[in-house]
């Protein structure tokens, strides 16, 4: 080595395996520390220092170097990671495929750290349980929107009305309350109407005719079923018949109260000239109930009276306005009955 003045002395550490050597000719020898120690006359590890000027990228110390990937272990009285030493020796012989690289010094494996190991497989392993997560998370939402959809579609589905051939019985609850009204007028507030969709024609008073219909469907004589199939018979003449409204001016259920459709001042769907009833239910198959016949006729007296009905008025059936059956065939032998009943046709 070059004999010069030194600027800098680094004292040898004895934990230090190898140096690097320079001759005069600039060449770079590594060598063990203990083949230098070996060399007489050359280094006394105890008392020599190194002295270095002049010089750029100098390493004194060990000197380890690392080509990824890299599992590290810790040597703890004699077992790594919990695993003997003897095993660690044996996995560290066999040939290299996949693992990678150890380091060890030329007394015992000082494996410097904890075990941390990265492979191929294992991340395919953690790409692939993500995967199944987002997956789990789509299909849970798509189950969840799925019943919501079925639960929406039953809850809209609505009654079968005019000319149903299949005529059903009503689903709902069958509890009655002492406080329930009878023979009232239940305003569409009370049964949960909605807004006409687009706008009305207001109906010139007094009209000349009383129009009887049945709604050919479900029949219920408990006020809250009653409510519910008003509402049921509304969704349908929006939803499926495209009509602004409920088709009816007045509908009078089991129950035996008179249900506020268009009511007064608007006029059906039908006629421009009529305030229209309808029987909640299927009169070809059933006889009206006396009650039901009782508000129909109360309904028709507070017309006359309120100037909304003409006093010479003709009632019809519905089946004498247009090609219909309604308002069946026991409503009309019902009505055949009634003052200002008018047997002729009006179509």
């Amino acid at each position: 080595m070059k004999n010069v003045k030194s600027k800098h002395e680094y004292p040898i550490d004895e934990g230090c395996t190898q140096v690097i050597l320079r001759d005069d000719d600039d060449n770079l020898e590594v060598v063990k520390l203990a083949e230098i120690c070996g060399r007489e006359g050359i280094l006394d590890p105890n008392k020599a220092s190194v002295n270095i000027t002049e010089s750029e990228d100098v390493i004194v110390g060990p000197v380890t170097q690392f080509y990824a990937p890299v599992t590290i272990y810790q040597n703890i009285n004699g077992e790594i990671n919990g695993t003997e030493k003897n095993e660690v020796d044996k996995k560290l012989s066999e040939p290299i495929t996949e693992s990678p690289l150890s380091i060890v010094n030329e007394d015992t494996p000082k494996l410097i750290n904890k075990g941390f190991n990265i492979s191929k497989k294992n991340l395919r392993k953690s790409i692939a349980g993500k995967n199944c997560k987002i997956a789990y998370i789509f299909i849970f939402a798509f189950i969840i929107s799925l019943g919501v959809g079925l639960t929406f579609y039953t809850n809209s589905k609505p009654p079968e009305e005019n000319n149903s051939t299949n005529p059903t019985v009503s689903p709902l609850s069958n509890t009655t309350s002492k406080n329930e009204p009878k023979g009232e007028y239940i305003q569409r507030d009370v049964w949960g109407a909605w807004y006409p969709i687009n706008g009305v024609n207001a109906l010139a008073h007094p009209v000349p005719l009383v129009v009887i219909k049945h709604t050919a469907g479900r029949f219920s004589s408990e006020y809250l079923n009653c409510r519910l199939l008003i509402k049921d018979i509304q969704s349908y003449h929006q939803n499926d018949k495209h009509m602004t409204d409920i088709s009816y001016n007045f509908l009078v259920c089991g129950d035996e109260n008179i249900y506020v459709g268009r009511g007064w001042e608007i006029q059906n769907a039908q006629r421009h000239d009529s305030i229209d009833i309808a029987f909640v239910g299927d009169f070809d198959h059933m006889h009206l109930t006396s009650g039901m016949v009782k508000s129909a006729q109360k309904l028709i007296s507070d017309g006359i009276v309120d100037r909304k009905i003409s006093q010479d008025y003709k009632l019809v059936a519905h089946s004498q306005t247009a090609p219909q059956s309604s308002p069946g065939k026991y409503a009309l032998e019902e009505i055949k009955k009634w003052p200002h009943y008018y047997s002729g046709k009006l179509y």
